[in-house]
């Protein structure tokens, strides 16, 4: 199965600036914090049922370098679903939580750009 850092990497796209290829992908977009003060760790978890991006990308490989590259370039996302979450970045800690318990935020959406 190939990674998709796989796909960016390998020159096996059409030659710039002549063609491209399209790539759409998928991403979640509503994240929550947990927060483990047991182990030490703030962790960024996602929302996976709520809020998802669509990002569009054009690929083509440059072969004017002695290596070709790959150049990507984000043409944009758009959110997709019907359930998001709210905007912004939640409070940290939480009203009436401390950095020395457990606790988690609400999901956020963190912006699809």
């Amino acid at each position: 199965m190939a990674m998709i850092s796989d796909l960016f990497t390998a020159p096996i796209y059409p030659p710039c600036p002549l063609q491209s290829t399209l790539a759409i992908f998928t991403r979640v977009d509503c994240w929550k914090f947990v927060n483990d003060p047991n182990h030490g760790v703030l962790k960024l978890v996602s929302c996976i049922s709520q809020g998802k991006c669509e990002c569009t990308y054009k690929i083509c490989t440059d072969f004017t370098h002695l290596v070709p590259h790959n150049v990507i370039t984000p043409l944009g996302c758009i959110p997709i679903g019907v359930e998001m979450c709210p905007l912004g970045q939640p409070q940290l800690p939480p009203p009436g939580k401390t950095i020395y318990e457990e606790w988690e935020t609400e999901c956020r959406n963190l912006g699809c750009n």
